[in-house]
């Protein structure tokens, strides 16, 4: 028994050991694994382009030094490094009869190993620092291997563009003019990876450049410190950019930026006025410089690496683009539709800190697939309904597959990933209402009704950007809008508000980060400017036509529905938005009257000799028949 016990014991003291050594191996295969996956492979090509290029002589250097070292054997070879810098001019000495070497002749094919070793462990350290950075804060960056390609370029360029400026530029450079080669460039990375990628790596990587630009540099602190202000000047200019004036704003303020930090540190070391006037020459030229490499990048990356830049979507929402043309034109109803769908939304992104371009350009185009079978939405017939002839099954297809067909015109349109994503996400996998009211008649429960249900719901994926969010909020509610009977600030709150209830209800927000407050916001935000678009007209006098001795706003098609509807007084009418309200035949019904051949009197008698006063038609209905309190959600096939 006591053996039993001791055993048990032992169990207990082993148990946690077994646990710590499955875990280790657990963390040792993880890291296996790691080391297999495509970013390790981008991490260990960075490292080895990066040091290449530090280590590298240039060619036209390295070639001039060989032959003059072959030629002269007895001279003293022209050394790559000084104790102090990788990119140094070593001065030649003088040896009788040697002839004298062209100015960018400075280096030698012939690298020291520890100099070597140095620089591989140096940038292997910086290239791990920005990894693990990425991991811990920015996963999804991590993750998506044709960033990290593009963030491991465009350092290689800087790199490259540090290795031969001077050789470039073809004149020999002093430190302080290679210092401002160095900000040149480096700032125009910071810029390059804020617009493509994310500030906030723009500034860890601009970091590390302008240590690594001090090492080059012969260990010159001040431009370490210029270099990084000046980054985190070039980060905070463009990380607003929208157009082409912005762009020019930016240039302007990192040239004078890099006039300012001339200035003060000239002052600080104590150089020259000749030295600071030449300094604030150079630095304005490098950030008109820097912006003009920007825009270049921001052209040559965006489309390759499937990227969305503000840049790029102001392009898109250009009205005259082709594809936007022949939507207007086949789908003049959906194009008019999309338009005020994009008001809503970028109000309601902008409310809430989400990307109001993006939400704009979006809603442009979120229902491009309609242009393929524009007859089959009900904002572009505008004579029979087709769908009164086709069975609600096959109305549900042609209505669904607007949202596929949309994302292959996307895709041959070259839009960005971003916006063709909305397009796919903007209804979810929201229930069709009309199709399916009209299939189940009523009659269908339980089952049968979920399997009813997911006959007539689009296939998805649900929302899982803020931005896709919104799309869907602002497409349902704008769709809803024009069924809604005699608008009113309240009414219209009353519908943002079931809408909005409804997606959430139904889940369609499960995969988006969208918070309670966020939907406050925007339903806000949509009465706000939903009250503004459905705003009520005054009557014009010529307007005007007489119904049953009285004088009514014409058109009168609110009386074709309502045949009974009566004559009263304006004070007791409200605005009647007669045009929400369609005749299903071309004619006036039978107590109307000659209504349109009859003239307005002003001295109508009304049985007392005075004029009569104008009267206004209005139909007896409640709130609960009109189509908004029965279809509070999208229209019937959007």
């Amino acid at each position: 028994m006591m053996s039993h016990k001791g055993g048990g014991a032992g169990d207990r003291f082993e148990r946690p050991v077994r646990s710590r050594l499955r875990n280790q191996l657990q963390g040792v295969a993880r890291l296996g694994a790691e080391l297999t996956r495509a970013r390790f492979l981008i991490c260990f090509a960075t490292i080895t382009i990066l040091s290449a290029l530090l280590l590298m002589p240039l060619p036209r250097r390295g070639a001039a030094v060989a032959t003059y070292n072959a030629a002269h054997p007895d001279a003293v070879a022209v050394s790559f490094a000084s104790p102090n810098s990788l990119l140094r001019d070593v001065p030649l000495p003088a040896q009788p009869g040697s002839p004298t070497l062209p100015h960018w002749v400075s280096q030698s094919l012939r690298l020291s190993y520890s100099l070597v070793l140095g620089v591989v462990l140096l940038v292997a350290l910086m290239t791990g620092f920005v990894a693990a950075y990425l991991r811990q804060f920015d996963p999804a960056l991590y993750a998506a291997e044709s960033r990290l390609i593009l963030l491991a370029l465009l350092v290689a360029l800087c790199v490259f563009g540090l290795k031969i400026g001077a050789m470039l530029l073809g004149i020999n450079l002093t430190a302080l003019q290679f210092g401002f080669i160095s900000l040149l460039c480096i700032t125009a990375v910071a810029m390059l990876i804020t617009v493509l990628l994310e500030p906030y790596v723009a500034l860890v990587v601009a970091a590390l450049l302008s240590l690594l630009s001090t090492l080059i540099l012969g260990n010159e602190l001040r431009y370490c410190l210029m270099t990084y202000v000046a980054s985190l000047v070039a980060v905070l200019s463009v990380s607003a950019v929208r157009t082409r004036t912005d762009m020019l704003r930016a240039g302007c303020t990192m040239a004078l930026a890099n006039v300012v930090l001339t200035f003060l540190l000239g002052q600080v070391t104590a150089d020259s006025w000749a030295t600071i006037g030449v300094g604030t020459l150079w630095g304005a030229v490098a950030g008109l410089l820097s912006v003009a490499l920007v825009s270049i990048g921001v052209a040559l990356f965006e489309k390759p690496f499937g990227l969305t830049t503000h840049l790029g979507l102001l392009e898109l929402i250009d009205p005259n683009r082709p594809l936007l043309l022949e939507f207007s034109r086949a789908c003049p109803g959906t194009y008019a539709h999309s338009v005020s769908v994009g008001n809503l939304a970028s109000a309601a992104a902008e409310a809430i800190g989400a990307d109001a371009l993006l939400c704009r350009v979006s809603a442009y185009y979120h229902d491009i697939g309609k242009i393929r079978r524009p007859e089959f939405f009900v904002e572009n017939q505008t004579g029979v309904n087709i769908h009164e002839r086709l069975d609600p099954s096959l109305s549900a297809l042609v209505v669904v597959a607007h949202v596929k067909e949309g994302v292959e015109i996307a895709e041959k349109a070259k839009l960005p990933p971003a916006v063709r994503d909305i397009i796919l996400q903007h209804h979810g996998t929201s229930l069709i209402r009309y199709f399916y009211h009209r299939a189940a008649g009523g009659c269908a429960t339980g089952t049968e009704a979920e399997a009813l249900e997911d006959h007539y719901r689009y296939p998805g994926p649900k929302p899982s950007t803020l931005e896709a969010a919104i799309m869907m909020l602002a497409d349902s509610v704008e769709a809803a809008s024009h069924v809604l009977y005699r608008p009113t600030p309240q009414r219209i709150d009353e519908l943002v508000r079931k809408v909005i209830e409804d997606k959430q209800a139904d889940g369609q927000f499960d995969d988006a980060p969208i918070t309670l407050h966020d939907l406050a916001t925007i339903r806000t935000t949509f009465v706000r400017v939903l009250s503004g678009m459905l705003h009520s007209r005054v009557e014009y006098p010529d307007m005007l036509i007489k119904v049953n001795g009285g004088i009514a706003p014409q058109p009168v098609e609110v009386l074709l529905e309502n045949p009974g509807a009566i004559a009263v007084e304006p004070s007791n009418v409200p605005k009647v938005r007669s045009t929400r309200v369609r005749s299903p035949k071309n004619k006036l019904p039978r107590n109307a009257g000659k209504l349109l051949n009859d003239e307005p009197s002003a001295t109508s008698g009304n049985g007392d000799g005075q004029p009569r006063e104008p009267l206004y038609v209005t139909a007896l209905s409640s709130d609960a028949a009109s189509p908004a309190a029965s279809a509070p959600g999208d229209r019937p096939y959007c």
